[in-house]
């Protein structure tokens, strides 16, 4: 319960850190009023917790804007901060926000596409650029790493375009596709795959397959008896 001599709950609290920086400040008023809606009067003393960890106190007196620079150098989440002031009739409820501090997870990388030419054995592949996070935070600047399947060989680290080129010899009939994770520095994204490509125009005889995973059907097409 709160005593109604009480401070109200602090006003106007925004935590504000810039870019992918893990250092800002937090910012809020003192109330005016008591919990019962009288004139609040004398300092009340503040405090300012990051979930169980005490980031700052203080005091103020009612009306007065505060803030509290903050280094979260040891931290690359997702915060809740909470504000509470008390005096001597004793604390006021919680005021609280949130926000993703530091680098944000990107979001996969969208419309990933995968062309090979049959003649030449070129492969592109193209994608586009994720523009949010997972938790709407800090994206930051874009690199890529593409990943070539069946044979699973990384075939790009960090790029910066939003293709990649190669060219594939011909090894029978082989299925090709591709994954492309998105990373910022801090964060990687969770893997978008490509359509597949089939490259080859036979196998090689004697020919055996077991179809031992759902893989194997890539190669071959089914036909629907009328």
């Amino acid at each position: 319960m709160v005593a109604g001599n009480a401070p109200a709950a602090a006003e106007q609290l925004t935590a504000a850190f810039s870019g992918g920086s893990l250092t800002g400040s937090v910012k809020f008023k003192v109330p005016t009023k008591t919990y019962s809606g009288g004139t609040l009067n004398g300092a009340v003393t503040y405090t300012v917790t990051q979930e169980k960890n005490v980031l700052a106190t203080g005091t103020a007196q009612p009306g007065e804007g505060s803030h509290s620079q903050r280094n979260n150098s040891r931290r690359r989440t997702g915060t809740t901060r909470r504000k509470t002031q008390k005096n001597s009739a004793g604390k006021s409820k919680y005021t609280r926000c949130e926000q993703w501090v530091g680098y944000d997870e990107p979001l996969p990388a969208q419309n990933v596409k995968l062309e090979i030419n049959n003649e030449t054995g070129v492969a592109n592949l193209t994608w586009d650029a994720p523009t949010s996070t997972v938790h709407n935070g800090y994206l930051g600047a874009l690199s890529y790493d593409v990943v070539r399947y069946p044979d699973k060989v990384k075939v790009l680290t960090k790029g910066t375009d939003t293709h990649f080129t190669e060219t594939l010899t011909k090894k029978g009939v082989v299925y090709y596709s591709y994954g492309v994770t998105v990373n910022n520095d801090k964060q990687v994204s969770q893997q978008k795959n490509s359509n597949g490509a089939i490259l080859g125009d036979s196998v090689g005889l004697p020919y055996l397959e077991e179809f031992k995973t759902p893989a194997a059907l890539n190669i071959f097409k089914n036909y629907r008896r009328k």
